[in-house]
């Protein structure tokens, strides 16, 4: 059994701090921004369709000590699910003295208000006076700063509630429209299309969103995942946890999607391959947790190319949607599907929301352009 348990020890490669630290991240980003209590995490009850394992005291306490560090705001609650792990895990290491101390530090940690949030909701408070009060010297640079602050926190707080489906998604015209791409026309350009043609879902006219569906069948999605996995590496920063990438090209992709989606064709057989693990959010892999908490910074992205495009290339049982938060626009990922944008209207900023369970697969192209 020793004999065994060493030549384990030599074969098996353990967590880095530098991925553990991601890992940690992870759950606090998705804390964040399902808006999850730390305690039913804790227990195992992030989704009722979905339990997962309990975490033990310890793992509470690291968390609570990442989360002082990157976000302050969350370290109590993960104080108090710390002691009421402790309770239910150590119990019997406790006599009843210690055992009333511990439920009393449990109670204060989950029921008080957070003094960083005082302080923070006082320091908001004075700034907003202060600034109305000294509004007629404010320069207009600082003025234009404070605004887009503000817009910025407000884009959030719908990307929360668009992840969560705590808001409603936008009311969906009936100018707007859902299309066969494929048939008869489509015979000698591709022939798979006259049996199974894409199906095109406008979700937006003014600015053009549209999600085309069955653009690739589920083994041809899976062979590109397949594919791409030896030469996925890690994005900048996070060591793998959260994202990983690839590049790819492949002419026979490009001539599929100009066949199937007429009007947008794709100026480059070079392709991205991107691969979310849990609480993954932002493809840069330059996104730091306290971007999630700092107005000054964004999750969201604009890019300079004319239009938007990604490739789903697997499903995702929790999370892993694409929301355009000024829009009220909600993408599920769907394995074969393609999502195009006009990439350059303001109110087409978007975010992917945090995986949850399972892995998000996506293919995305370098330099698509709209034909107008």
């Amino acid at each position: 059994m020793l004999q065994t348990f060493q030549e384990l020890l030599g074969t098996t490669s353990l967590p880095t701090q530098k991925e553990l630290e991601a890992a940690a991240d992870a759950i606090l980003t998705i804390q964040t921004v399902y808006d999850l209590p730390a305690k039913d995490i804790a227990a195992g009850n992030m989704h009722p369709d979905f339990p997962s394992a309990e975490l033990t005291m310890t793992q509470c306490a690291e968390l609570a000590q990442r989360a002082a560090i990157v976000t302050p705001h969350l370290a109590t609650p993960w104080k108090g699910a710390a002691m009421e792990q402790l309770l239910k895990q150590k119990a019997d290491l406790l006599d009843d003295e210690e055992k009333k101390q511990v439920q009393l530090a449990a109670r204060v940690f989950n029921q008080n208000p957070d003094l960083f949030i005082m302080k923070q909701a006082h320091v908001s408070a004075r700034e907003e006076l202060e600034a109305e009060e000294d509004c007629d010297e404010e320069l207009p640079e600082e003025a234009l700063q404070k605004q887009q602050e503000k817009e910025t926190r407000e884009m959030f707080q719908q990307y929360k509630e668009l992840c969560s489906g705590q808001a409603s998604q936008a009311v969906k015209s009936s100018r707007l429209k859902c299309r066969l791409k494929g048939g008869a026309s489509t015979l000698r350009t591709h022939p798979s299309l006259v049996l199974a043609p894409a199906r095109e879902e406008e979700l937006s006219s003014s600015p053009s969103i549209l999600h085309f569906h069955d653009v690739l069948s589920p083994k041809e999605a899976q062979e590109l995942v397949e594919h791409s996995r030896p030469q996925m590496a890690p994005l900048d920063s996070n060591d793998g946890i959260i994202a990983t990438a690839a590049m790819t090209r492949s002419p026979k992709l490009s001539l599929r999607l100009k066949q199937t989606i007429e009007g947008l064709p794709i100026t480059a057989d070079e392709y991205q391959i991107l691969h979310y693990g849990l609480g993954g959010v932002d493809a840069s892999g330059k996104i730091e947790i306290d971007d999630l908490h700092s107005p000054s910074r964004s999750i969201f992205h604009v890019g300079n190319a004319s239009t938007g495009m990604i490739l789903y290339l697997g499903d995702v049982a929790i999370g892993g949607e694409t929301v355009f938060p000024k829009l009220g626009v909600v993408v599920p990922a769907i394995q074969g599907s393609v999502l195009f944008w006009e990439n350059r209207d303001p109110r087409t900023p978007h975010a992917l929301c945090p995986v949850v369970v399972g892995d998000h697969w996506e293919l995305e192209n370098l330099c698509p352009e709209l034909q107008k």
